[in-house]
């Protein structure tokens, strides 16, 4: 609902937008075009009054009447004398409205007007006096009609009217698209944030669960030793990790969707790094019955936040227990492939189906199954955001049996300056490569 308002809405106000536009070209158009050719048609009676003025001087009265006797260019002609009288009128002008301009000529206010003609007939009126040896023997008027103008502007009109709602059309039709496609990232996001906060609330109410209803159970035996209800105090403790682990994954990838973490890029030894995280995860792999792997080829030296860089193989390494074959074997291996570090985790488990392999970065995406577990399904979207944002790909791959996890990170990724932050955006976890 929410969505289909503001669809409309911006349809709406692109539609106004674009119909404002429209209004103002159209109108700018005509404008101009009323100008040209208002200038055209003056130039057109001034040049035949001037041309008039020189016949009417040069031929006699007769050869002057019989020459315009005929409305054949456009233009008509109407001659005054000094009292005010029409002593020439072929075309049958209405004289009534030429009248004061025939006077204000004589005044010496000769020009270019425009007057309307009986009907309301639009027309252009060009004055000149005659005189003959310095006396003024009156006036001569030429005149053009402006109703074919006119009649060219409405086709005009109606042209750029009909062009006009056609863009409409367009607008709308391709407005109402467009905006369904602006939408959908908005809508995803908050379909998403609304999951997200879902996903969490269910994730943090077991555990809550848990621990109220052993505390409820510590206060109806005020007087019991804590060694006799170490069972239920563990299962507290258990509770209370997780859902530290949990609040501090949200938080991580709070952080990652605000733009406010960091990367620390600086040249590390990443073999050394990896050896010794591997030792530290030894205790975890003996506490699940499993065993630990870890070679690396020498001497790897990478830009890389080591922090993140290790976060991401606990992430993994503690997956691979979890996930894979009860007292099984994890291997991590690192090398060099070309200006790349490749780093791998492997576990002889059930594996992921293919379908699947892009799905679990999602966040709080849990497989049914054997591959299920007591995480809150955030690890491994953590792990993509930490690849992501040194500029690497995470793949996964059947290990036959097991799941093998692939990271290739760059050696030589750019150090960041002071103060600048690092590729870490939404935009930049589609970079890596889950499929």
């Amino acid at each position: 609902m929410i969505f289909g308002s503001l669809r409309k809405r911006l349809l709406l106000t692109n539609v106004a937008v674009m119909a404002a536009i429209l209004i103002g070209l159209g109108g700018g158009i005509l404008l101009v075009m009323d100008r040209l050719l208002v200038a055209q048609e003056t130039s057109t009676v001034e040049s035949d009054l001037q041309r008039a003025v020189i016949e009417r001087r040069e031929l006699s009265q007769d050869e002057f009447q019989s020459q315009h006797t005929f409305y054949t260019s456009g233009t008509f002609f109407v001659i005054w004398d000094n009292s005010g009288n029409v002593t020439f009128n072929p075309s049958g002008a209405p004289t009534a409205q030429l009248q004061s301009i025939e006077r204000a000529a004589l005044s010496g206010h000769a020009g270019t007007v425009r007057v309307n003609l009986q009907g309301s007939q639009p027309a252009l009126i060009a004055s000149q006096v005659l005189s003959d040896q310095g006396v003024t023997t009156g006036v001569l008027q030429a005149g053009r009609s402006l109703a074919p103008m006119l009649s060219v502007e409405r086709e005009a009109l109606f042209v750029m009217l009909g062009a006009g709602l056609a863009s409409l059309l367009v607008i709308v039709l391709a407005g109402w698209f467009l905006t369904e496609r602006a939408l959908a990232p908005i809508r995803s996001a908050m379909d998403r944030q609304v999951r997200f906060t879902a996903d969490a609330s269910h994730e943090l109410r077991t555990p809550l669960t848990i621990v109220g209803a052993g505390l409820q159970v510590l206060k109806r035996h005020p007087d019991q030793t804590v060694s006799r209800n170490a069972q239920l105090l563990d299962s507290i403790s258990a509770e209370t990790q997780r859902m530290t682990r949990l609040v501090d994954d949200l938080l991580t990838l709070a952080r990652v969707d605000s733009g406010q973490t960091q990367l620390q890029i600086e040249p590390t030894d990443v073999s050394q790094l990896v050896v010794s995280t591997g030792q530290d995860l030894q205790a975890l792999a003996a506490s699940r019955g499993g065993h630990l792997d870890v070679r690396s080829e020498p001497r790897i030296e990478a830009q890389v936040d080591r922090d993140r860089l290790r976060q991401l193989l606990v992430i993994l390494v503690d997956n691979a227990l979890r996930h894979g074959e009860p007292g099984g074997l994890v291997e991590v291996r690192s090398d060099r492939v070309g200006h790349d570090l490749r780093l791998e985790v492997s576990d002889r488990g059930p594996g992921i189906p293919v379908e699947h392999h892009g799905k679990v970065f999602e966040r709080f995406y849990q497989l049914d199954g054997s591959r299920s577990g007591s995480g809150a399904g955030l690890g491994l979207a953590i792990a993509r955001w930490i690849v992501s944002a040194h500029g690497g790909t995470i793949k996964l791959m059947d290990n036959d049996p097991g799941l093998m996890v692939r990271i290739l990170l760059p050696l030589r990724a750019s150090i960041e300056k002071p103060g600048q932050r690092s590729a870490i955006d939404r935009t930049s976890m589609k970079r890596a490569n889950p499929g």
